[in-house]
């Protein structure tokens, strides 16, 4: 009986499509679509070594991460300075993107980054540039920013809001060094965008017991989504 009640808990859990059960499956499989990010919070330091390599310690989820377990993990970033990196110019000239991929996204950093230099970490906004959205900024204010009044080497993070949303405020990473990178740009924007991710067989383990919380928590999840679709 025991058993029977367990299978039918799981069945439930699948036929209903619960969040726990369907987020731990993506994380099992994220199958063949690219379109899983490195999602960055904040970044709480920044540290550049000898070679000119800095790694970013942020707070957020990486890419192909479950959300169920949590919604927020420390992890780390690395952008390979020392490398000659083909960046692309995607919104402004002054900020050529980097585009983070899977070697570059590490787990927690230690405590202490042995003979690494810390970066000082600023916030800025992009309204400070002509408009509120990352994109629309101007290239004139940011060339005359990062030229002149931009310290370096530092990290800022610019907060933004898109134009098709004003309901939450997002932040892109970049990076300012003492020389041009990219033609006249001393600036460089750590860009996570969609990639593909491997999955993580070990989470096959927790469908049980995400399969139990969907079973639980359907009247809260039926409730959720009827609210928000309704």
């Amino acid at each position: 009986m025991k058993i029977a009640g367990v299978t039918i808990a799981l069945l439930m859990a699948f036929l209903t499509g619960g969040c726990a059960t369907l987020l731990t499956l993506d994380a099992i499989d994220p199958g063949d679509e690219e379109d899983e990010f490195d999602t960055v919070y904040d970044v709480l330091t920044a540290w550049r070594d000898a070679a000119g390599n800095v790694t970013l310690c942020v707070t957020g989820m990486p890419a192909g991460a479950n959300y169920w377990v949590s919604n927020s993990r420390d992890y780390s970033i690395r952008y390979p300075g020392a490398s000659s990196l083909a960046l692309e110019v995607f919104y402004h000239d002054s900020i050529p993107q980097y585009r983070v991929k899977a070697a570059d996204v590490g787990g927690k950093c230690a405590e202490t980054m042995k003979s690494m230099a810390p970066l000082p970490i600023h916030r800025i906004h992009a309204r400070e540039f002509g408009d509120g959205d990352y994109s629309e900024m101007s290239d004139e204010a940011l060339a005359e920013f990062f030229e002149i009044r931009a310290e370096a080497p530092a990290i800022y993070m610019f907060d933004y809001r898109v134009s098709w949303s004003s309901d939450s405020e997002l932040s892109n990473v970049v990076y300012v060094h003492e020389a041009p990178l990219h033609g006249n740009a001393r600036a460089v924007e750590i860009a996570t965008r969609a990639r593909k991710v491997e999955g993580e067989p070990g989470h096959v383990l927790l469908l049980p017991f995400a399969a139990a919380f969907d079973v639980v928590t359907f009247p809260v999840q039926l409730l959720f989504a009827l609210t928000y679709r309704g």
